[in-house]
């Protein structure tokens, strides 16, 4: 069975529902929240502010460390602003209150995700149709057999085409793959860009290279 951790208020509130569903599940407030305590979740429904009401997501992947689990943050507000969180870690989002059907949907999703590994490796970026271009460089911050998070200078749009080539830890040899850019952010403490790539196209060895790399983690 799947165990959810709900950490915070607003995460808290979704608890009954979940249970519901037949979920395992903890409660936790946000100033509990330690290394040890987080071992044990296999999903994570985070509150965007502690008691005090200061930020935790953007710190809080680096509290999972290694660790593949999802993490979702929990908007009890329809009208919040939504947080430029996607950098520090956050997988998805849930508006809260909003019908039950959509906050199952989001929780199977996040559950059910290919196995994605920490790379911070190089990539290598063009625009399709120009092979002369020289490439922009940027870093592939994390993979999977979907897409990666690409952190790069330089501006692109939500639905944009790319031609990327990324680097594995230890393989001296680039994956090639095709991508669209499905979404991106701003880490302004870094002064750049990430975006969302799901792949649309990758090259066979490519794609039994990576499933391999992802596989070995954790």
């Amino acid at each position: 069975m799947n165990r959810i951790l709900l950490i915070g208020e607003p995460a808290g509130e979704l608890s009954e529902l979940l249970a519901d569903a037949g979920y395992e599940m903890e409660t936790l407030p946000s100033s509990a929240i330690e290394p040890e305590r987080l071992a044990a979740a296999d999903l994570f429904i985070l509150s965007p502010l502690n008691e005090a009401g200061q930020p935790i997501y953007g710190r809080f992947r680096e509290m999972l460390g290694g660790r593949r689990a999802s993490v979702i943050l929990a908007i009890s507000d329809r009208d919040a602003e939504l947080p430029e969180s996607w950098i520090g870690g956050i997988n998805d989002v849930i508006f809260w209150p909003v019908e039950k059907t959509r906050v199952l949907e989001t929780v199977r999703r996040q559950i059910s995700v290919p196995t994605r590994r920490q790379a911070s490796s190089l990539a290598r970026v063009r625009e399709p149709g120009a092979p002369h271009v020289a490439p922009r460089l940027g870093s592939a911050i994390n993979v999977s057999l979907h897409g990666l998070l690409l952190e790069i200078e330089g501006e692109y749009g939500v639905g944009d085409a790319l031609e990327i080539e990324f680097f594995l830890q230890d393989d001296p040899e680039p994956i090639t793959a095709s991508g669209v850019v499905k979404r991106s952010t701003f880490d302004p403490t870094r002064f750049r860009r990430a975006y969302g790539v799901a792949f649309t196209r990758l090259e066979a060895g490519g794609r039994a290279r990576l499933a391999r790399y992802c596989e070995s983690w954790g």
